[in-house]
């Protein structure tokens, strides 16, 4: 949970918010069909103490926002294009939503291609 305050009082900002986000942002990009998670991603995240959100994890370090993600895209779309399109659609919008978070680094992973 990230916590900031300022004049007007206390913000509470937990990792949930976050990859509510995530997966709407992901529901609205072209060419990327979900999040997608794997045994051994549960226990690196296991391992790290980090929250394993079906293929998003996040982690904290005082303001700072670290995200790795785990996705399926469809087949035949640009790779480079549409992971470089998510990730800055996922700075974007956390940063519009005036956390007072800084997305310092998204990492997106392709796992799976899908023909549908």
């Amino acid at each position: 949970m990230i916590i900031s305050e300022n004049e007007l009082g206390r913000v509470e900002v937990s990792d949930g918010f976050f990859v509510d986000v995530i997966k709407s942002v992901i529901g609205e990009s072209f060419g990327v069909v979900r999040a997608v998670s794997n045994i051994g991603q549960k226990v690196r995240s296991f391992i790290r103490q980090r929250i394993d959100h079906s293929g998003i994890l996040i982690e904290r370090s005082e303001n700072d926002l670290f995200i790795e993600l785990h996705v399926e895209v469809k087949y035949g779309v640009n790779i480079t294009a549409t992971v470089k399109n998510l990730t800055d659609k996922i700075r974007y919008t956390i940063k519009n939503y005036d956390t007072g978070v800084n997305v310092r680094n998204v990492n997106v992973y392709v796992d799976r291609m899908s023909s549908s």
